[in-house]
C-alpha cells in the first residue's frame, strides 16, 4: 500500500504453529498459539526504512483464512470456486480479527507499530494459512 510517497508491509514477528478445533463451542475454544502478531515497516519514496513515523494513516490489519496454498477465503484475493466451501471456511475463523495498532517497543527496545490478533480461533480441523492485510481507514 502506497501513499503520499510511503510504502507500508506488514512483516509477521510472531505467527501461531498449533490450534484446537472448537466447532460451533464458543465458551470452550481455545485461541491459537502463540498469538499472530505482525509490525508495520514504513518506506519511503527511496525504499528505506522510516523510523519513528509520526505521519501514517489510520491503518488496521484484517486477519482472513487461507488454503495452504494462499487462496484467500474473504474476497481479499484469489476466489474459490466452490462455494460451499467458501460459505464454510467463511465461518471457521473466529474471534477478533481486525486489529488497530499498538504502538509498544520491539525485543530490541525500538518504537515499533504491531497489530496483534491474541484470540482468533479456527473452528474446522485441517491445514490452513493465516493472511493479514491492511487497510487504510482514511481513504476513499
Amino acid at each position: 500500500m502506497s501513499i503520499n510517497a510511503r510504502t507500508y508491509s506488514l512483516q509477521i514477528i510472531q505467527h501461531p504453529s498449533l490450534g484446537a478445533a472448537s466447532g460451533c463451542a464458543e465458551i470452550s475454544r481455545l485461541p491459537l498459539s502463540p498469538p499472530l502478531v505482525a509490525q508495520l515497516i514504513t518506506y519511503d519514496s527511496m525504499g528505506r526504512i522510516v523510523e519513528n513515523d509520526p505521519e501514517h494513516p489510520c491503518l488496521v490489519a484484517h486477519l482472513s483464512l487461507c488454503t495452504p496454498d494462499g487462496c484467500v477465503f474473504t474476497g481479499h484475493g484469489n476466489s474459490v470456486s466452490n462455494k460451499a466451501t467458501e460459505r464454510q471456511l467463511n465461518r471457521a475463523l473466529h474471534g477478533s480479527t481486525v486489529s488497530s495498532p499498538y504502538y509498544v517497543l520491539d525485543m530490541y527496545g525500538r518504537d515499533g507499530i504491531f497489530f496483534v490478533f491474541p484470540d482468533v480461533t479456527v473452528r474446522l480441523e485441517g491445514r490452513y494459512t493465516l493472511c493479514v492485510s491492511l487497510s487504510d481507514l482514511l481513504s476513499s
